[in-house]
């Protein structure tokens, strides 16, 4: 598992090339002219040349959507494993494209409850080859990411307009409503002619819905490749996102996106990841966090006695000058010092191991819950947990039993959505809790 601090190279492949990212943010294109893709032993071949680039790395791979295919797969109530939402995605894709997507891998993503999913899939060939080339060439293959994926984690909104990617030769556009998948489109243009398509592509489409369900704007995430085509245009239809202020190969351009990191909006990595087992990661977090809270309360004891020593040789000091100078009042400088002390000793006096033990009680009692996070606002006398179960009655039942403890004031759910994790789906949700300090 790649640890938070690791630094990510990337890996960026296209139709137009092939461009490599270091973890420094030197970024090189790994082939000269424009690649004729033909096999995946090219890939090979350009990988082993540049070896001492690639060894020993963390590395992202990126793939244009050249090299994706694309779909929106409805909800289906009765459906609740990874391997099942992959396999009817798999059926659909056999249904659009025939035979040919037997011989692909397919990864879907899962948002929240009841709405549609997007899938994507990329061929098993190119897929095993890269994780041959990195077992021979000696790195690490941390994500395998479709540029879609990419893009999107990196906006800084949700999705709520249609979303249209533009490369060279290739045009993809996501229809949205409501932060909601409707439909991605691919239309191949010949070179040269990709805006033009771009807005033949968006202006059909919208014939196609309702008014209340059409976009204001298309948010439109042009490749730097394009940038003169699209330089002089003033579409009423696009919001360009990631305008490039000059031209630059394809793939050098995917290869400098930037790598998103936190919680992602859309997750769509054809790479097998090992994950730990969640009931491990949550044990573990308690352990660790037990541990921080105990030695806190240790220093919180040591520190409490430093303080109350100080403040009684304050106060014998002053007590001594009163005795010595009945009329004088004490030094402005002490009653600084002495209300200092006060506020201190106030602000460590928090009940760490009362509030704990109630969390393990309520955590004891509703054991299918994984907590994955604990963060204590003492200003706002509130407590944000985060965590995850495979059943959405289990969440209820363990706020009930948060709102039922005396510990606590009150459990708010914030959010919750739906994530995949091998063979089943898991509910991930944040709630803030009230404490009572």
């Amino acid at each position: 598992m790649l640890l938070p601090w690791s630094k990510l190279s990337t890996l960026a492949i296209s139709h137009q090339g092939i461009a490599f990212k270091q973890a420094d943010g030197q970024s090189k294109l790994l082939t000269d002219n424009k690649l004729a893709w033909t096999n995946v032993a090219q890939l090979a071949e350009i990988l082993n040349a540049h070896q001492s680039l690639l060894k020993h790395q963390h590395v992202r791979m990126l793939l244009s959507n050249t090299l994706i295919r694309y779909l929106v797969l409805p909800w289906q109530n009765e459906v609740f494993t990874k391997q099942d939402w992959q396999s009817i995605a798999q059926h659909e894709f056999r249904k659009q494209y025939g035979a040919a997507a037997d011989a692909w891998k397919v990864s879907v993503n899962f948002g929240n409850y009841g709405q549609t999913m997007i899938a994507a899939a990329m061929d098993e060939s190119l897929f095993v080859q890269l994780e041959a080339s990195a077992k021979a060439l000696n790195f690490t293959v941390t994500s395998i990411q479709p540029l879609l994926m990419t893009l999107l984690n990196n906006a800084a909104e949700p999705q709520r307009d249609w979303i249209l990617v533009a490369e060279p030769e290739r045009i993809l556009l996501c229809r949205t409503h409501n932060e909601e998948w409707q439909q991605a489109v691919i239309d191949s243009p010949p070179s040269g002619l990709e805006y033009q398509h771009a807005e033949q592509l968006i202006n059909r489409n919208l014939l196609q819905m309702a008014t209340n369900e059409q976009p204001s704007k298309v948010n439109s995430y042009v490749s730097a490749a394009l940038h003169k085509v699209w330089e002089k245009t003033s579409s009423k239809l696009q919001k360009i996102v990631l305008r490039s202020n000059s031209t630059q190969a394809h793939p050098l351009w995917m290869a400098g996106l930037p790598c998103h990191n936190k919680s992602l909006k859309i997750n769509l990595d054809f790479a097998e990841n090992t994950q730990l087992n969640n009931t491990l990661w949550t044990w573990g977090i308690l352990a660790i966090t037990l541990l921080a809270m105990t030695l806190l309360y240790t220093q919180y004891q040591d520190t409490n006695k430093k303080i109350s020593d100080q403040i009684n040789l304050a106060e014998n000091r002053a007590q001594s000058k009163s005795n010595a100078k009945p009329n004088l009042a004490a030094a402005p400088a002490m009653q600084d010092k002495l209300r200092l002390a006060q506020q201190t000793q106030q602000q460590l006096d928090l009940p760490w191991m009362q509030m704990l033990k109630a969390l393990e009680t309520v955590k004891l009692a509703n054991p299918n819950i994984a907590i994955l996070g604990i963060s204590p606002n003492k200003s706002r006398a509130e407590i944000k947990l985060t965590g995850q179960t495979a059943e959405f009655s289990d969440l209820t039942n363990f706020l009930d039993a948060l709102r039922n403890n005396s510990n606590f004031t009150d459990a708010v759910l914030v959010s919750q959505h739906l994530e995949d994790d091998q063979a089943k789906l898991l509910y991930v949700f944040e709630l803030n809790l009230g404490w009572r300090i």
